[in-house]
């Protein structure tokens, strides 16, 4: 399972960022692509597989408990979201995993249900049998996949691992936010099926996910540096930048769509404006190059850029930046 990873200091210099990937991984983020896009032309037995997959989610149950107790129903919410909220839960499972013999493990350190209604033992099973007979033929077929994977393990080594922690651990500082992991994992996918990252937690630490299908150069430098932003954030709840921005919102009682809105495209143009600085001057934001800014994020980053623009250069402090970001707008 996941190694100890989070070893926390205060303004730690030099954060250990170690990117690795895993052929259960490789599979198991193509075959989940494959079911969410519906894709059909598949080698046999990752068709198999991938049908596996798919009757799987059919038989995911038609309610879920989140982890305040309420209960959500496709009734209400559709069947979209739900099956959405527990893949979500399922995902953090598989990729915690470094080996198929981790997940016979999982159902004694987890809840014996995952969502209130699906017995985690089972699912898990299924999910592990499936996988064994789909990773070899993923390995044997599908080169170009494995290739994605090679040519950003091949940019990280020969260049953003060593540049990397100082991004991280500048961002940190700039704002404000003293909790800072010593080290932790990326682990790289080919494809995470429409997202481009995720942080998923145990009780050894945290791990990134990142897929790089789409991203290479100054773009994937960008992601990893926008997923461990999200770290940050994570790591340090009760203070920083992050924290004095969801107290302004909260305070100029904006909707709550805001509240999520705001932070998220905060990351990107922190993100974004730090890979200018230190690697590309010319380098385009991931949100406009995959269109996420268009879909709803453009004026949250409107109202973000030039208060993080002026944070990173020292110019105010988080506190102003955020009040700044926050504040209700007419």
């Amino acid at each position: 399972m996941i190694s100890a990873l989070l070893l926390f200091g205060a303004q730690a210099v030099g954060v250990k960022v170690e990117l690795r990937n895993s052929p259960v991984a490789d599979t198991y983020s193509f075959l989940r692509s494959a079911v969410q896009q519906k894709t059909t032309l598949l080698p046999g037995p990752l068709a198999t597989s991938a049908e596996r997959l798919e009757e799987l989610q059919r038989r995911f149950p038609d309610q879920i408990r989140l982890r305040d107790g309420t209960i959500l129903t496709t009734a209400k919410e559709g069947r979209e979201q739900i099956q959405n909220l527990y893949w979500r839960s399922l995902d953090a499972y598989v990729f915690g995993c470094d080996s198929l013999d981790d997940f016979a493990r999982i159902p004694l350190r987890a809840p014996e249900t995952i969502g209130g209604f699906m017995r985690t033992s089972e699912v898990m099973a299924a999910i592990s049998a499936l996988l064994r007979e789909a990773v070899p033929s993923y390995s044997r077929e599908m080169h170009a996949e494995a290739a994605i994977v090679r040519e950003r393990q091949a940019q990280w080594d020969l260049g953003l691992k060593a540049k990397m922690p100082a991004l991280i651990d500048r961002a940190a500082k700039a704002l404000g936010l003293e909790r800072v992991p010593a080290s932790f994992e990326i682990l790289i996918v080919p494809s995470l099926g429409g997202r481009e990252g995720l942080t998923i937690r145990s009780g050894a630490g945290i791990r990134l996910v990142i897929g790089a299908e789409k991203h290479a150069g100054s773009s994937f430098a960008e992601l990893v540096l926008h997923e461990s932003v999200h770290v940050l954030d994570s790591v340090n709840p009760d203070s920083g930048f992050f924290f004095e921005l969801r107290e302004a919102i909260d305070e100029a009682e904006r909707p709550s769509e805001d509240f999520y809105q705001l932070p998220h495209a905060a990351t990107y143009v922190i993100s974004s404006q730090l890979i200018r600085e230190a690697l590309n001057p010319k380098h385009v934001d991931i949100g406009e190059t995959d269109g996420v800014y268009k879909r709803g994020l453009t004026k949250y980053v409107e109202e973000s850029r030039q208060p993080v623009i002026d944070l990173l250069a020292g110019k105010i402090r988080p506190q102003a930046a955020a009040g700044a970001i926050g504040k209700k707008k007419a």
